[in-house]
């Protein structure tokens, strides 16, 4: 009896990730302020490993967490994906996520892209693996 084998010659890494580049007035949409207000979360928050999927959600909302993340992607490093492009002075939200993982940022995300659509607002969106 004739055997089959197969074989996947790719790999997952820990390094699958989503951003997402959202206008700031996006923030006074009353359904994400609405969410913001309940996960408090006003002040924004940096994840605590930006290369993998569980540890990266990530809502950068002023210069200094987009910065950090800056600095975190080029110290904590990846050899199979390059970091992101953020835009330190740039006046957009920047949202992290992984993309295997529910987190407050995933949905904040989802909640955001929503009232982009709603407002007529376009959104920058990169995902990587």
């Amino acid at each position: 009896m004739p055997k089959r084998l197969s074989m996947n010659i790719g790999f997952v890494t820990n390094s699958s990730f989503a951003v997402h580049h959202f206008p700031k007035q996006l923030l006074e949409h009353p359904t994400v302020r609405a969410f913001i207000e309940a996960f408090e979360i006003r002040q924004g928050f940096i994840g605590d490993d930006l290369w993998n999927r569980s540890g990266c959600a990530s809502v950068a909302m002023t210069k200094g967490q987009k910065a950090q993340l800056v600095t975190q992607f080029q110290k904590e490093g990846n050899e199979w994906a390059r970091p992101p492009h953020i835009n330190v002075d740039s006046d957009e939200v920047v949202v992290i996520y992984g993309d295997e993982y529910t987190s407050v940022a995933y949905q904040l995300s989802t909640l955001m892209r929503e009232a982009a659509q709603e407002m007529g607002l376009s959104v920058g969106i990169d995902d990587y693996h």
